[in-house]
């Protein structure tokens, strides 16, 4: 079994350094490169695949705050006054969830999209190659602060929480989607390795990701639920779905006709555009 370990890094000064909040940096960082890479392959400039992610970042993390709130902890908007609830809906500490980001990182990259007129399936396969490392850097930050604690367990992989909340040896549903992550970001760098479509990438992290997550979440406590499924669950059905259509439509499609789409691969790369500022370049 793993031992509990105490998240915080050091300190500066009172403030606190948490794992957590490295790690993710690291993931927005190294993550932003791999899009930047899989942009190229698709033939768009640094410039533009730079501009699309920060409004992908942006919009995720906002969302991700809303949904978390709004769906997993829907208590604390009923109780109390409406300034309580409110504080609520805009104190990013009271958690995220991560298809609240992949939601709020689709909205952002639509709107993005279309103020560019530039085509949406490109920019999302972009989104999803770079996605699969901070992800995985972002769930090792959720094992290092024991944010998803599962039921009793005498897996190996357990980790013993002790005295601490909410005890025992558990499973760590932070560390198994950062072992799927894993995983998933060494087949995208094998798989990279040749021209791939746009969508591709899409295709292969909806059809795998969303049953992993789908069977884990029967492994966690705590979560609220509807219908027997917590929002994650119906989160999974949807990706599942959408992966299926997808994989679909890219069957039909023919390789010549889809050499037409803009941004496609073989196509030149498109026109630089002038340097964009970027919060996380």
């Amino acid at each position: 079994m793993i031992p509990y370990f105490d998240p915080v890094v050091v300190h500066l000064g009172p403030i606190p350094i948490h794992l957590f909040g490295v790690l993710v940096a690291t993931g927005i960082l190294f993550g932003v490169r791999q899009c930047v890479r899989r942009g190229e392959q698709l033939g768009f400039a640094p410039e533009v695949t730079s501009s699309m992610t920060t409004w992908g970042i942006l919009l995720g993390f906002v969302v991700a705050h809303l949904f978390d709130v709004v769906t997993y902890q829907p208590g604390t908007l009923l109780e109390g006054s409406w300034w309580q609830a409110l504080r609520h809906l805009i104190n990013p500490a009271e958690g995220i969830s991560s298809f609240g980001g992949f939601l709020g990182a689709l909205v952002g990259i639509v709107v993005w999209t279309r103020r560019r007129r530039l085509p949406l399936l490109p920019q999302l396969d972009i989104a999803m190659y770079g996605l699969a490392t901070g992800w995985f850097f972002g769930r090792l930050g959720c094992f290092s602060a024991h944010d998803h604690p599962g039921l009793p367990t005498h897996f190996f992989l357990g980790v013993d929480y002790g005295a601490h909340y909410p005890g025992g040896v558990r499973h760590d549903l932070g560390l198994y989607e950062a072992i799927y992550t894993f995983f998933l970001v060494v087949a995208f760098r094998l798989l990279a390795r040749r021209p791939r479509r746009a969508g591709f990438y899409l295709v292969i992290a909806a059809l795998t990701y969303a049953p992993v997550r789908f069977s884990l979440d029967f492994l966690r406590v705590a979560d609220e639920r509807y219908f027997g499924l917590t929002p994650a669950q119906f989160g999974s059905l949807a990706m599942f779905l959408a992966g299926l259509v997808l994989m679909w439509r890219l069957a039909r499609t023919r390789d010549d006709e889809a050499a037409k789409t803009p941004g496609s691969l073989g196509q030149p790369p498109a026109p630089s555009e002038p340097s964009l500022p970027s919060p996380i370049a």
